[in-house]
């Protein structure tokens, strides 16, 4: 094994650690007996997917389920469709500040946790889907726009110990310029969390997709941002939007940078709740 892969095992080893400790009781007692029963055989150690998965029943054979977006997002909706025909839109009503923390995969997790488990309040006997996309990049010594703004953090300037900054959606287009002039000419990663919530059952998951934008003139910021289209969205740009000519790369999903990492989301439903056990929803704002 390489020095390189190796270091990226550690960092892999370390996530997942930190992504369990945020996890609730029962949700460490799940994944404990998990780790126990793979220990005992050859198959190798519990994924960060099945950290978080608990469905003692396995996929869901009796009756079906309709289906819950736990979000407005078009973007989101439109992913989902291409999956799910028709579903109920239902989005959180949470602080999504309150859920920040300083590593942006644990961020986006317990963010879409909380949406999903907020809804599933609501909606107790659907499959529920909600999701968290941050948009971060590593940097030293960001400070927020103004020293006067006390809530730096929730209007998407988050500068973190460890060095990551966590961009969501800009609070004016001034913040947009300087967000976007933070992602020009180098790369970032876009973590989405996934959680999926239905009566006895629940899993949870995140992606990142690496995004190397290109360098942009300040005429073509500003541009870009008299649009309107950043103001809606984390790191204050459309990946299938305008902001596509601005792209260098991509490394991973694209869909993860639109809202929704699709390949991923279908493999879950496939393994926990069978995409055969889901039934056609009305879909309302």
């Amino acid at each position: 094994m390489e020095w390189g892969s190796r270091n990226k095992s550690r960092e892999a080893l370390e996530r997942s650690r930190k992504l369990r400790s945020h996890l609730s009781l029962s949700e460490r007692n799940c994944w404990e007996a998990v780790r126990k029963k793979r220990s005992a055989g050859t198959s190798p150690p519990p994924t960060l997917s099945s950290c978080v998965r608990h469905n003692p029943s396995g996929p869901h054979e009796e009756g079906a389920f309709s289906v819950v977006l736990a979000s407005a997002s078009p973007r989101r909706i439109e992913l989902l469709k291409s999956l799910i025909p028709n579903f109920e839109v239902v989005p959180a009503d949470i602080l999504e500040e309150d859920h920040v923390h300083d590593d942006p995969w644990v961020t986006a997790q317990r963010t879409a946790r909380e949406k999903a488990l907020a809804v599933a309040a609501r909606r107790p006997k659907a499959l529920v889907i909600a999701g968290d996309t941050v948009v971060a990049l590593r940097g030293a010594g960001f400070q927020p726009a103004r020293d006067e703004d006390s809530n730096a953090m929730s209007a998407g300037r988050m500068p973190a110990p460890q060095g990551w900054i966590q961009l969501a959606k800009p609070a004016d287009e001034a913040d947009a310029c300087r967000m976007l002039g933070l992602l020009q000419g180098r790369a970032h990663t876009v973590v989405t969390g996934v959680c999926l919530v239905w009566p006895g059952g629940f899993s949870a998951f995140t992606e990142a997709t690496q995004v190397t934008f290109k360098r942009m003139s300040d005429a073509e910021v500003a541009a870009y941002v008299a649009t309107g289209e950043p103001m809606d969205k984390a790191g204050a740009y459309g990946f299938q939007g305008g902001a596509r000519p601005f792209v260098e790369r991509v490394e991973g999903s694209a869909t993860n940078v639109i809202g929704l990492p699709m390949e991923k989301l279908r493999e879950a439903l496939t393994e926990c709740v069978g995409l055969t056990a889901l039934s056609p929803g009305a879909e309302r704002e």
